[in-house]
């Protein structure tokens, strides 16, 4: 009897007899796939297995899209062009990359100097302004005199100006009303802006006007005078008065427009003093030659409403933190003569031909007369001009309330507290006016004043700039 396991190894021992039939070359068919394992396999001769391994059958896999027969080192095969293309683009996205990393440390470098220069620019305005061991004006000279004269490099201030013609009138009849004051002179105009003054007086018979501007104005100027027909007859001279020296040692005659709010700010005059001091004759003529400031007492609730309780709203919204310094500050503006309720009184006279710098910081007292009851609202300030000399036709215009508007305007000195006076009524006061120590074209207005026969004194203290 047979057991199964007999049986089984009868059936592998046929099989062996097969592939030993094959192996001898017996006939097999060829279409036929010969049963293999890795044992047949290894007594095959190379050319055998060879043969054996080429059959198509053998190549096709047990499993559709068996995961394992996939190598994930292996890429789809590319192009030539487009591998050439892609190695290119790479190198082109390299470059780009270098050179962005190089703009970036330049970049960086420039921040880092800017940052740099920042902070020297902040260090230098502490010193020049807050340091208490700078001195006060030499401080900030040539800060604010730099942003000074860049100021007049612009055309509308000096359009604003000779369209004042309360202004330009006045200098224009003074010098062409007054021949014999410049036919064959030797004229400085200081500060001389667009020339319009240097023009009168060579129209008027100078020998030679000198003009002389901090500005750059001076380069439209130099062209308006060879426009107009004056290049031999003007020259100018670009620079600080105080600086520049001229191919004279004397002049006969100088002229100044010097004039700023409330007569004084922007201390023009001091440089007007030092071109006296420095080069105008014994015999000379300063032009305009008399000034003075006036002072009065006004009512006028609409200005104060309009411009101050304004802010209290705004469509509906609360601005009054705009009010809080309101009063600390002059307030340049036009003003009705209506609204005047005193008399006016002089509290500064400056004689342009022997007033000392020095005298430009002045105080005085001063008495009011109130011609109208009301409530002083404020003091209003404003000055008066004269052009004069030895048989001269004398000239004289004024930035009065009671006169026509000029740019110069008036200056209001608002009161924290309405003062209400009665008609007759004296007010007794007393006035200071400096440079200020931030910014010497600035100026510093103190005012202490009282109702007489009343006990409470007011004081206050107002930035003009």
């Amino acid at each position: 009897m047979v057991n199964k396991f007999e049986e089984e190894t009868n059936d592998f021992d046929e099989q062996d007899e097969g592939w030993d039939d094959w192996i001898n070359n017996e006939e097999v068919d060829d279409d036929e796939p010969v049963q293999s394992s890795p044992e047949v396999i290894s007594k095959m001769s190379r050319e055998e297995a060879n043969k054996l391994l080429g059959n198509e059958e053998y190549l096709k896999p047990v499993l559709d899209n068996d995961t394992l027969l996939y190598s994930f080192d292996e890429e789809d095969e590319v192009p030539a062009s487009n591998t050439i293309e892609s190695t290119n683009e790479i190198s082109g996205l390299l470059k780009k990359l270098a050179e962005s990393e190089e703009r970036a440390e330049v970049a960086e470098m420039k921040a880092s100097q800017i940052s740099d220069a920042f902070d020297q620019y902040k260090e230098m305005v502490k010193a020049t302004f807050l340091d208490p061991k700078m001195s006060g004006e030499s401080s900030n000279v040539n800060l604010d005199s730099d942003y000074y004269f860049e100021s007049y490099a612009g055309i509308e201030i000096h359009e604003t100006m000779l369209k004042d013609t309360i202004r330009t009138d006045a200098y224009r009849n003074f010098i062409v009303g007054n021949p014999e004051f410049f036919k064959g002179k030797i004229v400085l105009d200081v500060g001389c802006g667009t020339g319009i003054l240097s023009m009168f007086a060579a129209k008027s018979g100078a020998k030679h006007v000198y003009s002389v501007d901090n500005s750059s104005i001076i380069k439209k100027a130099k062209k308006i005078i060879f426009d107009n027909g004056f290049a031999d007859k003007i020259t100018f001279v670009e620079g600080a008065i105080e600086e520049i020296e001229l191919p004279v040692s004397t002049v006969d005659v100088i002229i100044s427009e010097w004039m700023g709010y409330f007569l004084l700010y922007e201390s023009m005059l001091d440089s007007v003093f030092i071109a006296r001091d420095r080069f105008l004759a014994p015999d000379g003529i300063m032009a305009p030659s008399q000034s003075d400031i006036i002072i009065s007492a006004i009512d006028d609730e609409e200005w104060l409403y309009d411009r101050f309780n304004y802010w209290d709203q705004v469509y509906g919204f609360d601005m009054s933190v705009i009010k809080l310094k309101f009063t600390e500050e002059a307030h340049i503006d036009i003003f009705s003569h209506e609204k005047v309720i005193s008399d006016q009184t002089v509290i500064t006279s400056i004689n342009t031909n022997v007033a000392k710098t020095s005298s430009l910081d002045f105080e005085s007292n001063f008495k009011l007369q109130i011609l109208k009851s009301g409530y002083v609202t404020a003091f209003l300030g404003w000055f008066d001009i004269v052009f004069e000399g030895e048989n001269a036709q004398t000239v004289k215009f004024t930035t009065s309330p009671f006169g026509l508007a000029t740019h110069w305007k008036q200056t209001a000195f608002v009161l924290d507290k309405q003062l209400k006076v009665e008609t007759n009524d004296m007010i007794d006061g007393w006035i200071e006016c400096v440079k200020s120590k931030s910014n010497h074209r600035e100026l510093i207005v103190t005012l202490k004043f009282v109702v007489v026969g009343k006990t409470e004194i007011f004081q206050q203290v107002f930035n003009v700039r």
